[in-house]
């Protein structure tokens, strides 16, 4: 029995040996870390900003009536591409037609009556003018018959010149009463004309057209439905200078001001265009709590239509001979940067101060230098000083 536990202890030791001997002859590739590297270069760095909007036209104008009126017929459609002055929309003019009528109608009765009285005037001026002259003459004629000198007779010869000057004032209130008349119809003749002038620009508001060239966004207007004047019937936006429209946050705002070079790419538009940023809001908005930023983009740009996705590359900073790494490499203890770089086989824990971090790489500033070579993929399983190989 003891025999037997002897050689029993003995196989354990040695099995164990042959074990260790197993474990510590495995070469060192079979234990390491398959990883990529990529080289530390001093290059120039660029922090960009990516943003993602649309275009719309700089220009669009919402098409109203200024009246009231059913619509009548609609002559356009969404899409369509309309001219300044191209007829859009057709009211219900029958009633208008008739006030016109009316007012033309009142205009010409009112015209016929002050030329009767006119007329008459002119009538009356002569017939007083005559009967002035006749009165005129007949008092000259008495003045020059020999009278004897009676009192009675003198009396009579007075009362007669007397009544011959009161007919003379007769008939001349009769032509001032006349001509006060003709003030009167004058001022309704006025009123009247104003009244044509009103109908035939409500007739003409019955045509409505588009205020400038481009093309019909939406189309709100049914026939028969009253058109609101303060709801746009449809809105057209101009075919040209067309700008892209971002939404940024209140941090990528700081870095960007008007002025500022922009690279755009579209899509279904191969080619990438130069901008130019024309605004930048300086208050948010109240729903999105974002800021609005315009791009103005470049003339003669056809294949560009409105509502077309548009992505922006605007470099906030640009920083020559700098020391750059691939942000793939960056991982963080506790909010501080580090990278594993690559000695004699192994990953190196090295702490690193970084100025600015762009879309895919970082400028640093402390801890690296220039042909370091650090870990790109894999660092998720190092631990500082681990056995590492290079996938292939």
């Amino acid at each position: 029995m003891k025999k037997s536990l002897a050689l029993f202890s003995i196989f354990i030791i040695l099995l164990t040996a042959c074990s260790e001997d197993i474990i510590t002859s495995d070469n060192a590739s079979d234990n390491a870390i398959p990883v990529k590297t990529e080289s530390v270069e001093k290059t120039t760095f660029k922090k960009t900003i990516e943003l993602v909007g649309k275009t719309v036209p700089s220009q669009q104008a919402p098409v109203t009536s200024s009246i009231p009126s059913p619509v009548k017929e609609v002559h356009i459609k969404e899409g369509e591409t309309v001219k300044s002055g191209d007829l859009l929309f057709s009211l219900e003019d029958q009633q208008l037609r008739q006030q016109l009528e009316q007012a033309q109608s009142a205009v010409t009765t009112l015209e016929q009556s002050r030329n009767q009285l006119n007329t008459a005037i002119e009538q009356q001026r002569a017939t007083q003018s005559r009967v002035n002259t006749v009165i005129d003459e007949t008092i000259d004629q008495l003045e020059e018959i020999p009278l004897p000198e009676q009192a009675e007779t003198n009396d009579i010869t007075a009362t007669i010149t007397e009544t011959l000057e009161q007919l003379k004032g007769l008939t001349s209130s009769g032509s001032s009463l006349t001509s006060s008349t003709l003030p009167l119809i004058n001022g309704q003749l006025e009123q009247a004309r104003r009244g044509v002038k009103e109908a035939e620009r409500a007739l003409q508001a019955t045509k409505i057209t588009s205020p400038i060239d481009g093309t019909i966004d939406q189309v709100n207007a049914q026939v028969g439905v009253p058109a609101v004047p303060s709801t746009p019937l449809a809105v057209v936006s101009s075919k040209l200078d067309l700008k892209a429209v971002f939404s940024v946050n209140k941090f990528q705002v700081l870095e960007l001001s008007e002025g500022m070079p922009v690279k755009l790419s579209f899509d279904e538009v191969g080619e990438t265009i130069n901008g130019t940023i024309e605004t930048v809001s300086s208050e948010p908005n109240s729903e999105t709590n974002t800021y609005t930023v315009s791009v103005e983009l470049p003339e003669n740009q056809e294949n560009i239509k409105a509502e077309t996705i548009a992505t922006a590359m605007i470099d906030t900073e640009i920083k020559e001979n700098a020391l750059t790494i691939p942000n793939q490499a960056i991982l963080y203890d506790q909010n501080k940067p580090y990278v594993f770089v690559v000695q004699d086989d192994r990953a190196i824990k090295r702490k690193i101060e970084i100025e600015a971090e762009g879309k895919h790489t970082s400028h640093v500033t402390k801890g690296l230098a220039d042909d370091d070579v650090v870990v790109t993929d894999g660092k998720y399983q190092l631990i500082n000083r681990s056995k590492i190989s290079l996938k292939k």
